[in-house]
Parts: structure tokens; sequence; C-alpha cells
């Protein structure tokens, strides 16, 4: 009978030590993920913040949009009971600060579009050697080459595409503007 007590006294213990190790080891990746969500969200603010063609009111917005999302992301972190959980709030996360980029990179890309195209107006209507209606014409086509590029960018998942998209925008408005300016000369 001694045997016995013994031996359930130190399955409980043993029991009661595997329990604190694994508490122990979910609060370590508690903080490891939660200093992971910190470095991420600094990362992508700073990245917001060279953003040349967002306004001060989007970047803010957007600034706002990744503070909630971290304090949300902590908040579920610090309420889950299991390290596969900690992780499943951690992949969420990053898939919401992932959008949060793309929309952000959209947006500054598409401002670029209009600064470049309102530039190219400019530049369009001193030509000297085309008439009114050709220098209208012209302004269409460089606009419309804009905004059906500016359509594609909402619908691309990459930045890379974007950049790919924004590298073809440029080269079609070039061309445009290259003929005219030999035609210039």
């Amino acid at each position: 009978e001694r045997n016995t007590e013994l031996l359930d006294t130190k399955t409980q213990t043993i029991t009661a030590l595997a329990n604190l190790l694994n508490a122990a080891r979910l609060e370590d990746h508690k903080i490891s993920t939660s200093n992971h969500v910190s470095q991420s969200v600094d990362a992508l603010k700073d990245q917001i913040n060279e953003m040349k063609h967002l306004t001060e009111f989007e970047k803010t917005t957007l600034l706002i949009q990744i503070t909630d999302l971290q304090d949300t992301t902590n908040q579920s972190i610090n309420a889950q009971s299991s390290i596969t959980d900690v992780d499943t709030v951690f992949n969420s996360f990053e898939t919401n600060l992932n959008s949060i980029l793309l929309n952000a990179y959209r947006q500054d890309t598409k401002s670029s579009l209009d600064k470049t195209l309102n530039e190219l107006i400019t530049k369009v209507e001193g030509y000297q050697h085309i008439t009114d209606t050709e220098k209208q014409n012209k302004i269409n086509e460089l606009t419309t080459i804009v905004n059906n590029s500016k359509t594609q960018i909402d619908q691309l998942s990459t930045t890379e595409a974007i950049d790919d998209r924004i590298n073809k925008t440029q080269q079609d408005l070039n061309s445009i503007i290259d003929f005219l300016d030999y035609k210039e000369q």
C-alpha cells in the first residue's frame, strides 16, 4: 500500500512538472510570437512612411489599422492555450498584415500614376507642333493607359506583379511621349 502511494505521488509530481514545463513553453512561445508581431509591424510602418505618393491622411489611416491589428493579435495570442493556436493566430496576423501592405502599395502606385499622368498632360499641352484636337486625343490615350493600368493593379495580388504592370505602363506612356518629342524637333 505504501508503494502504491509513493507511485501515485511520483506520477502526480511528474504530471505537475510536465504541466509546468508545457505552460512555460507556451508562455515563451507567446512572448516570442508577440515580439515577432512587433518586428513585423515596425517594418511595415517604416515601409508605409517611405511611400512617397500617399497623403499624410492615408498614411495615418494605415498606421492606425496596423496598430489595431497588432493590439488585437497580441490579445488573441495571450488568450490561446496551445502553441498550435498561437501559431494559427500569428498566421492570420501575417495574412492581414500582407493585405494591408498590398493595399497600401496599390494606393501608392496608383497615386504615382496619377502624378505621372498629370505631368505628361502638361507636357502634351505644351507641344507646338500638333493641333488642340491632336493634343486632346493624345491626352485621352494617355489617360486610358493609366486608367486601365490602375484597374489592373487593383486585381493583382503581389507587389512584384504591380511593379511589372507599372513598368509596362511606363513603357506604353513613354512610347507616346517619345514619338511626340521626336515630332517636336
